[in-house]
Order: structure tokens, then sequence, then C-alpha cells
């Protein structure tokens, strides 16, 4: 066990500490970007689905076109350039190449998975990913001091796993948008923001029969595959399934709320055709009212 230093704590002590480790401000900036959306929550709590325990999210928010909800579950980190996040990607498969709405009218509520739209097959995908770090080894008297490499996931992982917890009661208040929106279609996404320069990826590509890394290049935004699935809907298709979780740096992560807010008239392109498609929305919504009419029409 470290031994404590029992020297009183100074004002000065604490400024330095926040300066260099401040998540806090950090988040506030986060915040800040996400009010073009319609609500934005900061710094509330929840009842983790799993453990049962009391936990606090970072951010809440989400932003609506008439009758389309897009909801997110924000954590924030703040990295250090010499900590960065190395994201390990691989094409992306057919069957990972989803993602599903909650579709919520007056008496019940079902999901649609809608497929080769935000998610498209062989656009790379992150599958693993760790915290990498040089960390001074022992020195030796009279040699030049040495440094090694670590890495893990720990502190990453603990934020992306708030962000797919803190999605879970987003999932299950969903059909709440009835009341003031009536029959409406909502998208759970959780994510992810990092500083700027903190974001790297190894890309696979399969080159005759074997995968063929790439040399580790800085990105600003990476789709990481989760396939998290959420049975908490009293619907006729009650199983939610969240395949993928964003990872953002700031910049990525305002270049994307100011599309959200209609920058450059891109929202309502981005809303209708990559996230909430009419045709499949159509299609999945006749099957679903066919199969519903006939088990009332059953003896």
């Amino acid at each position: 066990m470290a031994e404590l230093d029992t020297t009183s704590i100074t004002s000065a002590d604490i400024d330095n500490y926040i300066n260099a480790n401040d998540d806090f401000a950090f988040e506030l900036e986060v915040r800040n970007l996400c009010f073009t959306g319609e609500r934005v929550e900061f710094g509330g709590t929840y009842i983790d689905p799993v453990t049962g325990k009391t936990r606090q999210f970072d951010i809440r928010a989400y932003w609506r076109r008439q009758t389309r909800v897009l909801q997110m579950a924000i954590e924030c980190k703040r990295l250090q350039p010499y900590a960065p996040l190395v994201m390990s990607r691989v094409p992306r498969r057919s069957q990972e190449s989803f993602h599903e709405l909650i579709y919520c009218y007056e008496r019940s509520f079902q999901t649609l998975r809608i497929k080769e739209c935000r998610y498209e097959s062989v656009k790379l995908v992150g599958k693993t990913n760790m915290q990498l770090r040089r960390e001074m080894t022992a020195r030796d008297k009279g040699k030049p001091t040495k440094f090694e490499f670590k890495s893990d996931d720990k502190a990453v992982f603990e934020k992306w796993e708030q962000a797919l917890c803190s999605a879970d009661e987003l999932v299950r208040t969903a059909p709440d948008f009835v009341r003031t929106v009536g029959d409406v279609f909502v998208m759970v996404l959780p994510v992810v923001v990092i500083p700027d320069g903190t974001l790297w990826v190894v890309d696979y590509h399969e080159r005759k029969g074997h995968m063929e890394r790439q040399k580790p290049q800085p990105v600003d935004h990476a789709s990481f595959y989760v396939a998290k699935d959420y049975g908490t809907l009293a619907g006729p298709t009650p199983r939610y399934c969240i395949s993928h979780l964003e990872f953002f740096t700031f910049s990525a992560f305002r270049d994307f709320t100011r599309l959200l807010s209609n920058y450059q008239d891109q929202c309502e392109p981005f809303f209708r055709n990559t996230l909430f498609p009419l045709p499949q929305i159509e299609n999945q919504i006749s099957m679903a009212d066919f199969v519903r009419r006939s088990a009332e029409l059953a003896p």
C-alpha cells in the first residue's frame, strides 16, 4: 500500500490537479454542444440494470424531426495524447450492418431492424480497444531512464459500459414520447466523447486469405460493434438491440451536433435516409400490422 503524505493540500494543489485532470470541465464543454437538441439532462442518476445500484450518467440529450427521435446516452472521458485510445477495426460483416428503432404507438410498441443504412457492410468497425501509455521502468544507477509501453482497457471500458447502461433507461422510457408526440420512431445511441488527438485506429484488411494490418492512424470518429440486447419492452417485439457504440473526438461530436441542428440543411436527409429510412419502416410496419390483425381475428 502506498504511503500517505500527511501534508495539507492547498488551493494551489487542487488547482494544479484540476488543470491536468478536469473531467468535469470537459463534460461541461460537451454538454454545451448538446443544446442544439430539444432536451439535455446533465449529471443525473439511474438504476444500473445489472447490479441494481444507483449510478450517475454524464449527459443525455435528444433531437427530434417530426415523429423521429434520436436519443443519446453520452459519456465523456478526458484522455491525454500521451495515453490515447487505440481501436482495432475490421470490415463489418453483413449480419452486423444494422441498427434498430423503437416504433411507439397508442397501445403498444415494437422494434424495427434497419439494414445497411447507418452501418454498412465492408465499412470498418471496431472490435477491440485499449489505452496505450509509456511507463518508467525501474531505474538502474548510472544508466539512462527507460520507458516501456503498457496498455489496458479498464478506464475506457468503464465509460462505454456506463453509456450502454444509461441507454437502458432511454430504451424503457421511449414509449413516453407517445403522450407528447403521438406515434413516434425512436433510436437510442450510446456515445463516448474524448478530446481531440486521443483516438487512433489500427485497421485490418483481408488480403489473399489472411488479415493484413495497416499502419496506425489518428481519426476523429469510429463505430464500435457491441450488439447489446435490451429485453425491457413489453410489446409484441420486446427486445431492442443496440448494435454500435460511437466514439467521437470533441471536434467530431461538435460537427455531429451541428448536423443534427440542421447545419447547411443536412439534418433532414440524415434523419430520413440514414437513421429512419421510410421504405424499410413502412415494410416492417405493414408486416407487423398484418400479424397483429391476424391474431385479433383468430378464434
